[in-house]
């Protein structure tokens, strides 16, 4: 048996609360963005609120950091995890890449010595800009 993780209990919810927007779909997609009841961690479009945050639990799972105006508030219980700082979301970035793209394309594993908490490095030498 597959122990319950609140992810069906947090998708019935967020679909509940813009299914009562609006009874026309689009326009309640819209307005839940709006609201902030549909909100993309670290996405950078316009009409994304941009207050939930998300970080990787110890057992390697995506867990809310913060769920800003989503209306899922509790569902998941227990402590949430702090949110993550920009280096802690290039880790958890690269820990996806490393531990499953290279793998699933036949790369060996690499052992890469970065540091991820340096704050004094320019944006290019992060690989963070385009030329």
């Amino acid at each position: 048996m597959v122990p319950d993780t609140g992810v069906e209990a947090e998708a019935r919810a967020l679909i509940g609360a813009v299914l009562e927007l609006d009874a026309d779909i689009g326009r309640a997609l819209v307005r839940a963005f709006a609201a902030g009841y549909l909100d993309v961690p670290y996405c950078l479009h316009p009409d994304n609120a941009g207050r939930a945050r998300s970080s990787l639990g110890p057992d390697g799972r995506l867990h809310w950091s913060d769920v800003g105006s989503m209306p899922i508030a509790g569902l998941s219980g227990g402590p949430r995890p702090p949110i993550l700082g920009s280096s802690g979301l290039l880790g958890a970035l690269s820990h996806v890449q490393w531990d499953y793209d290279g793998r699933a394309a036949g790369t060996p594993d690499l052992d890469l010595d970065l540091d991820l908490d340096r704050t004094s490095a320019a944006p290019r030498e992060l690989g963070l800009t385009t030329p």
